[in-house]
């Protein structure tokens, strides 16, 4: 089991519509490890979305992007291009 954090990006047909859709799928996002993530946008393309995840166990992490129904729930959102997924392990996390 190793931490880290998982950040997702991709293209949204309409935002406002898929974040419900998003913020109704926190069991599986738990499930799946994750503790807490972070929203972003793209200053330029608010339909660019960045997630910042926090996961406790990137392989149970991994395992859900290629998990159908989440492939199907992207889709009912709404999401126009393939995600795009890192996942992070932490070397250093020094204060400035």
């Amino acid at each position: 089991m190793t931490k880290g954090k998982v950040i997702i990006r991709h293209k949204v047909k309409d935002f406002s519509a898929w974040k419900p859709l998003f913020l109704g799928d926190a069991k599986r996002q738990r499930d799946a490890g994750f503790t807490h993530w972070q929203l972003m946008r793209n200053k330029h393309d608010p339909n660019e979305v960045v997630i910042i995840f926090e996961s406790t166990d990137l392989d149970k992490a991994k395992q859900l992007t290629s998990d159908p129904s989440l492939a199907e729930l992207m889709k009912k959102a709404g999401v126009q291009d393939q995600p795009t997924f890192f996942f992070l392990e932490e070397i250093e996390n020094k204060p400035l």
